[in-house]
């Protein structure tokens, strides 16, 4: 037998579960939080407006909440289900590198 089938038998017997429920748990609460979006999607604009970091015109203002409402619902799906899963974090990553960010400037700023 290959040594790579057998590294693979290995991976797939000793797999832990506990980071498939992390995994589907992540990826539920991102999805109620991309419907929560949607619902409110003036909460959203009102909360990225309200930064004032940068003058965002309102056509870039609503890219950036369908982008935000777009992929916490289709990643927080694939993530949950476990299809996809890298796209899904890399989809992910803007939304989370603009957070970190943000609450980093504001944190220092006040």
């Amino acid at each position: 037998m290959n040594m790579v089938h057998k590294i693979e038998r290995w991976g797939d017997n000793h797999h832990p579960m506990v980071l498939d429920l992390i995994r589907i748990a992540l990826g539920v609460f991102l999805l109620l939080k991309g419907l929560a979006f949607m619902e409110n999607s003036a909460f959203l604009k009102d909360m990225i407006e309200n930064q004032n970091v940068v003058a965002i015109s309102s056509g870039l203002l609503m890219t950036l909440v369908y982008y935000v409402t777009f992929a916490h619902l289709v990643g927080g799906a694939l993530i949950a289900m476990g299809i996809l899963t890298r796209f899904a974090s890399i989809i992910q990553i803007p939304i989370l590198v603009a957070a970190i960010f943000l609450t980093d400037f504001f944190s220092v700023a006040y």
